[in-house]
């Protein structure tokens, strides 16, 4: 905002710098100690969706309006925005240490969302707060720079969360549909709905109902095989069923 050129450089070494150390720690980490199974979490980090922007830009504002208030340590500022920029970093370092380039590159975009969005919450409350050089010429120019980077932080903002939408939108789809899997796996069914399961073929899923019983009648089976008109990305519909049996002991 202030068209401070040496603080700008500095700034983004320090991004840079900072950045790069954390995925070369966690690469190496995740290199030599190979993770079998990736968690909810990390895998939560390279599926970004709007939320996360609301989340990022809520940490820039808290931190942005933290720098500017000297009433709010700087510890504060510092967790805010860590909280946001770590963890996509130290997922790519992951993705990139077991060569899974699809973990590390959803990463990637989760960071660049949160970068941009913090970028633009420090601009606003920034400008909004009035932090500008005294003499009046540098205020203008503060002004326009301001509304400059504002406008290109939406723009930039807006391209990426354009895509994460649509994402975030098929995703609710989807989990509606596998709602509706259990919902009527359970009606025809029963309580012998042991476990439904979704697994990954190539970009679709095949879904296994399994069912503790021996047997089912023709149209139970004909109406679960509808499962798969639920959503396009369902793949195959197969259900297992697994026999039960139960022993009476007397005295």
């Amino acid at each position: 905002m202030w068209g401070d050129t040496q603080l700008i450089k500095t700034s983004f070494g320090s991004i840079i710098k900072g950045s790069v150390l954390a995925v070369l720690i966690s690469g190496i980490l995740a290199f030599f100690v190979p993770i079998a199974e990736y968690t909810s979490e990390i895998l939560a980090r390279t599926k970004p969706n709007l939320f996360d922007i609301v989340v990022a830009i809520s940490s820039g504002l808290v931190g942005a309006y933290g720098n500017a208030n000297k009433k709010i340590s700087n510890t504060l500022v510092g967790i805010a925005i860590a909280v946001a920029l770590m963890p996509p970093l130290c997922t790519i370092g992951i993705g990139v240490g077991n060569f899974d380039w699809h973990i590390a590159r959803g990463a990637l975009i989760l960071f660049s969302i949160n970068l941009i969005s913090i970028s633009l919450a420090g601009a606003i409350i920034f400008w909004i707060m009035k932090i500008h050089p005294k003499s009046r010429e540098e205020k203008e120019n503060v002004t326009r720079r301001a509304l400059s980077q504002i406008i290109i932080s939406v723009i930039l903002l807006t391209i990426i969360a354009i895509p994460v939408g649509i994402y975030t939108y098929r995703t609710f789809l989807l989990e509606h549909a596998k709602k509706k899997v259990w919902e009527t796996a359970k009606k025809y069914f029963g309580t012998n709905v042991f476990a439904v399961q979704f697994d990954e073929n190539q970009g679709k899923l095949d879904v296994t109902v399994i069912v503790l019983s021996q047997h089912a009648d023709e149209e139970s089976l004909k109406q679960v095989q509808n499962i798969k008109s639920l959503h396009p990305d369902f793949s195959t519909v197969n259900i297992k069923f697994i026999q039960t049996v139960s022993s009476n002991t007397t005295d």
